[in-house]
């Protein structure tokens, strides 16, 4: 299916779509990492190489988000926790060399917050653009 309007989405009993507007559209990257068992340049420098699979991996770097809108990225995330000690769920994801969409099983790596100001008249917190990466497990597909 080519691009339905939507980048990633958390699958649960309902699902989460990471809203657009959290998004710089521009810095979105929906690959497929390929991984190699063997690589190795032999005495000519020749790469040789086993390729043994291709595992969708996508990032993406917010706006300037408030606190609320930071909470509902990971109230949307951890709710739909697989295994939460992981950081593991399901999830579709746009890959864009294929312009089609990719199910599997994600974990999120740690995600660094930095706070941009806080407003203290009314308790609101502004924190700098943030990355956020989805790598996958690989057992699922297009």
């Amino acid at each position: 299916m080519a691009y339905n309007g939507f980048l990633i989405k958390i699958k649960g009993a309902t699902d989460y779509t990471v809203p657009l507007t959290y998004m710089d559209e521009k810095s979105y990257k929906g690959t497929l990492s390929t991984l190699d068992t063997e690589a190795y340049r032999d005495a000519n420098v020749t790469l040789h190489r086993t390729a043994v699979k291709q595992v969708p991996h996508c990032s993406f770097t917010t706006r300037i988000l408030t606190n609320a809108q930071i909470r509902d990225i990971w109230e949307g995330l951890s709710s739909r926790y697989t295994n939460a000690i992981e950081k593991k769920f399901q999830a579709t994801i746009y890959i864009t060399e294929r312009d089609a969409y990719y199910t599997g099983y994600f974990y999120i790596p740690d995600t660094e917050m930095t706070i941009k100001s806080i407003n203290k008249k009314t308790n609101v917190i502004k924190y700098e653009p943030a990355t956020f990466e989805l790598i996958a497990y690989g057992e699922g597909g297009f």
